[in-house]
């Protein structure tokens, strides 16, 4: 694990920090370090980023299509996802995803 991931990481604990916005009702908090990871590293296969957290690849499978449902990481192929602008706005507290509602919503 990377100086600068633990350094995000001690940031990211479940709660609301100084700097990331509040959290939407379908966020989890793994989702926090999951984003604060990707931040890190850029990019990364589904079976490296369960390596370096306290979650199972499919876990992090089924959060990263969810973050990527919401614009917020971005599938690049395979099992590849990388973090998105708006997911490194969220983590520096200049979005809120409350505010983004249901994709499959269609604004209703």
């Amino acid at each position: 694990m990377s100086e600068r991931f633990r350094q995000q990481k001690m940031k990211v604990t479940g709660e609301k920090t100084e700097t990331m916005s509040e959290r939407a009702d379908w966020m989890r908090p793994e989702d926090d370090h999951l984003l604060a990871l990707l931040r890190t590293e850029r990019k990364d296969t589904f079976n490296a980023i369960a390596a370096q957290l306290p979650l199972s690849r499919e876990r992090v499978a089924d959060r990263c299509r969810t973050l990527a449902t919401y614009g917020l990481v971005e599938h690049l192929g395979s099992d590849i996802y990388t973090i998105s602008s708006l997911g490194e706005r969220y983590l520096d507290g200049e979005v809120e995803v409350v505010e983004l509602g249901d994709p499959g919503n269609d604004g209703e």
